[in-house]
């Protein structure tokens, strides 16, 4: 009888596991979609097809500069991303080469007779430039112990990014990284760039020591950069990663909490439903890209099992 109790009981929790899991799945497959044009059926939309051609042509682009001013088989000295120069080299790499690249390699383009027309789509010489590009973050010493001058503030139980160049902008290369898991598992590298993204994203761990979920609301900086690019990484995780479920959960509860109304100067949204940035009494810029991701959230994540609160999609309306 005891027997049967525990394995009942064992059925129980790996078949709740299960569900999870699935829960996850389907809203990384919504997400990607949603980078992609894996659902869109028309391009007939003339801002659709705008969108795409921008994609292309700034791919073109970045692989001409890699090919005339990079050199993949020499990389030089590592980055120092304490350094203001290195950060910019970095966010250059990425963010105007890396991300357009990856995006001309997933965008099938208008079908033809059912068939993707982007040449590039999938494209093994540029699945093979693309890896070299990851290959050479990792041989300028990015991983997963890399210094991105973040500085925490243990009593404030927040951590400043405003002084990482590539901390301020790193979800490009998050979105690159995912988008390119299979290729980079081929090869044997996704690890790496996983173990990156886990270093960058650090604080949003469950197992975090300095966050408790004291204060509501979050610095804007983080809510712009950081928390799309952890969905990233967990989204990117294997099933069978023993953590994988809490880190979700402990994200949505980083995102809802974010999402309340801040106290005193604290980012990131005031009672009067502005955005506040660095304490100050002003919004700016910040907020509007704050904004702007925590939409994307909301939508990837509506429907789902991790849907966020009622409180947090009405902050969000009122912005």
């Amino acid at each position: 009888m005891l027997k049967s109790i525990v394995f009942t009981l064992v059925l129980f929790c790996f078949s709740q596991a299960n569900a999870q899991l699935n829960e996850v799945n389907n809203v990384k497959v919504k997400y990607i979609n949603w980078l992609t044009d894996n659902t869109i059926t028309t391009y007939s939309n003339p801002s659709v097809k705008g969108l795409y051609d921008r994609y292309i042509q700034f791919g073109n682009t970045a692989e001409t500069n890699l090919v005339n001013n990079y050199n993949f088989s020499s990389p030089g000295p590592v980055w120092n991303m304490t350094n203001g120069t290195d950060h910019g080299a970095m966010v250059t790499l990425v963010n105007n080469h890396l991300f357009y690249l990856v995006m001309s390699y997933h965008l099938k383009g208008p079908l033809i007779n059912g068939q993707p027309s982007n040449p590039k789509y999938h494209s093994t010489a540029l699945k093979d430039l693309i890896l070299k590009v990851f290959k050479y973050i990792k041989d300028k010493g990015i991983n997963s112990t890399t210094d991105f001058n973040f500085s925490l503030n243990a009593s404030q139980e927040t951590v400043n990014i405003n002084n990482s160049g590539f901390g301020l902008r790193c979800f490009t290369y998050a979105a690159c990284v995912l988008l390119m898991k299979e290729e980079l598992g081929q090869t044997g590298e996704f690890s790496h760039h996983m173990g990156v993204l886990g270093n960058i994203t650090s604080f949003l761990d469950p197992d975090n020591p300095n966050f408790h979920f004291t204060n509501p609301g979050f610095n804007t900086d983080v809510v712009r950069a950081l928390i799309e690019t952890r969905l990233c990484y967990v989204l990117g995780q294997e099933d069978a990663d023993p953590d994988k479920l809490a880190n979700m959960e402990f994200l949505i509860d980083f995102t809802d909490n974010a999402l309340l109304i801040g106290n005193g100067w604290a980012d990131f949204i005031k009672p009067d439903f502005t955005t506040y940035h660095h304490r100050g009494a002003y919004a700016n810029s910040y907020g509007g890209d704050a904004l702007f991701s925590m939409a994307i959230m909301n939508y990837i994540l509506k429907g789902s099992a991790y849907e966020l609160k009622p409180v947090s999609q009405t902050h969000l309306k009122k912005l």
